[in-house]
């Protein structure tokens, strides 16, 4: 589980033969239908109102897609915290 503020934005399972789910994470609602509709990408269970998927098989996105989405799950999360918080995450220039 990788999180910020006590908030996750992202569920890897590392173990292999557990569990159909390899990742799961937020996404914009505009992206989730556009996701959900690939081979390999399934609504998260019991997530899916919040717009999170489950990616079942790892080869249906190429890596730097699954680091755009999950740069993109990041800063939706951060978003969403109270401006102290992203103020402590934020990037310095």
């Amino acid at each position: 589980m990788f999180s910020i503020g006590e908030k996750m934005y992202c569920v890897a399972n590392l173990e292999p033969g557990v569990g159909p789910s390899k990742f799961a994470f937020k996404c914009a609602p505009e992206r989730f239908l556009a996701l959900v509709e690939m081979e390999g990408i399934i609504p998260a269970p019991y997530m899916a109102r919040n717009h999170w998927v489950s990616v079942t098989d790892e080869n249906c996105l190429r890596q730097a897609e699954f680091k755009n989405h999950i740069r993109d799950s990041y800063q939706l999360v951060l978003d969403k915290l109270p401006k102290k918080t992203q103020a402590r995450f934020r990037r310095k220039p």
